[in-house]
């Protein structure tokens, strides 16, 4: 009997799942067209700056 029961509950589940799946397709998260760029960074500046010290 329990086994009946459980049984027609996974074939209810995976009905509902099934047609789930059909009425809203799981979408990724997250900006698509944006996802796999690289973030900035600082990048330290191509000439070093001196530091001019005047009067000393």
């Amino acid at each position: 009997m329990l086994s009946q029961l459980t049984k027609a509950f996974q074939e209810h589940v995976t009905r509902t799942d099934a047609r789930l799946k059909e009425l809203e397709p799981i979408k990724p998260k997250g900006n698509i067209k944006h996802r796999n760029r690289v973030k900035r960074h600082r990048r330290p500046s191509r000439h070093t700056k001196r530091n001019c010290q005047k009067g000393v």
